[in-house]
């Protein structure tokens, strides 16, 4: 058994190469699952000394507290930290590099390397199969990804969504566009004639504005929150919006939203493709394998029907 709560310090490896609750291949790098491991932070104490080490382009996604330091991983620095520390060590990739440099490490939850594979290894040091993580959680009421997280500490709070300062920007307009997603997922993607489309339809009530700041992480969260309300495939700006408690609506197709963490103004949507030809839904593949992709099926008056709850 790991007391989480009687360590002074702590090491987080979270890089975003690897999705913490998914299968992938590591190829490619995911700014929203570092973004959504700051939920970690609701349940460590603001005192304890924190190391966390991630990509350099997710460094500036968290947030700036003064017993929490965030460096880009280092395989050199990582190994010395890991060496010359008695903290608890919080590993959430699955890179085969680690697998010398945490072998036999006492404290440790997260990802650890037994039986030739990663397994999940939680504060009791029991280990699991992913597959079989996410099962145990759901039959503890642990339903969302970022519960799953704070479950493996132990320490549990009412509030699972990441943690952003909202940054102090002038509201531009009434609707934001979030319709980028990343080179790991395209699957998320919706195609731009339906984002035509719904401007279209909108633009003659509402202020429409379109994504900014994609090479900025800092330029992208002041474009979020210079939006009364997000729409969104599911990518970074759905985790900003709900750290932000910024009115969402998110439409997921390939992944599947029940696991999503929902801040208090969201409001998540699947696409209506017909069954039993879409029985894929969510298929948690990185590409899609049908002919024609399942946001095209999406009715869209569903979306009308919330915006005067959310804009009214």
């Amino acid at each position: 058994m790991i007391d989480v709560t009687s360590f002074s310090e702590f090491i987080i490896i979270k890089t975003g190469q690897f999705e913490t609750f998914v299968n992938d291949t590591g190829d490619s790098f995911s700014l929203g699952d570092v973004l959504r491991t700051t939920a970690l932070l609701r349940v460590l104490s603001a005192e304890k000394k924190i190391h966390w080490l991630t990509h350099r382009s997710a460094i500036s996604l968290l947030p700036i507290q003064e017993h929490l330091s965030a460096t880009e991983f280092n395989l050199d620095h990582f190994e010395r930290l890991i060496r010359n520390s008695g903290a608890l060590i919080i590993n959430l990739e699955r890179d085969s590099r680690f697998i010398s440099i945490l072998e036999n490490k006492e404290n440790i939850v997260g990802f650890v390397f037994k039986e030739n594979q990663w397994m999940l290894q939680d504060y009791t040091k029991k280990t699991y199969l992913l597959k079989d993580w996410i099962e145990y959680c759901a039959s503890n009421s642990a339903n969302t990804w970022g519960a799953m997280l704070q479950k493996l500490l132990g320490l549990t709070s009412n509030l699972t969504i990441p943690l952003y300062k909202k940054p102090n920007v002038e509201i531009a307009s009434d609707i934001g566009f979030n319709w980028h997603v990343g080179s790991k997922w395209p699957s998320k993607g919706i195609p731009p004639y339906l984002w035509e489309k719904l401007e279209s339809d909108l633009r003659s009530r509402y202020k429409i504005s379109w994504q900014r700041g994609l090479n900025s992480t800092h330029e992208y969260a002041d474009w979020i929150a210079s939006n009364r309300l997000i729409i969104s495939a599911d990518s970074l700006g759905v985790h900003l919006a709900n750290a932000m408690s910024i009115p969402l609506i998110a439409l997921f197709g390939s992944t599947d939203f029940k696991l999503h963490d929902a801040g208090p103004h969201s409001c998540y949507l699947s696409f209506d493709a017909p069954k039993p030809l879409y029985n894929c839904i969510p298929c948690w593949k990185s590409e899609c394998f049908q002919k024609i992709h399942c946001s095209e099926y999406f009715d869209f008056s569903k979306i009308y029907s919330l915006l005067d709850n959310f804009l009214l």
